[in-house]
């Protein structure tokens, strides 16, 4: 499968795994579905993705950039993921900047 047809495969995955769970016991967010789709796809794929144990004579360049696609979609996922997480506004208990430089941060336990 060419790496161009994983975004539109992308899109339904977690909403179906979502509506599978809903009919479950344990029904879960689809955020969290996403994470955990998302989390696991970069760590056990990402690396793994490049063709780096596979025998020479069958590396072709149609093969290798078919590998580098994927594994770009993969490591695109992973960052987008990242980058929304901090995008979340810090605790103003935990991350209070001082509204002038003569106070210091207070931080509360």
């Amino acid at each position: 499968m060419p790496a161009s047809d994983l975004p539109a495969i992308h899109q339904l995955l977690a909403p179906a795994y979502q509506e599978g769970m809903n009919h479950g016991k344990r029904p879960a967010a689809l955020a969290e579905i996403e994470t955990g789709y998302i989390g696991s796809l970069v760590i056990r794929s990402a690396f793994t993705s490049p063709p780096f144990r596979e025998p020479i004579p069958s590396l072709t360049d149609d093969y290798l950039d078919l590998r580098i696609m994927l594994t770009r979609f993969i490591t695109d996922l992973g960052l987008q993921m990242c980058r929304a997480s901090c995008s979340v506004p810090a605790s103003p208990t935990r991350d209070r900047r001082p509204s002038s430089e003569s106070e210091s941060p207070k931080f509360v336990s």
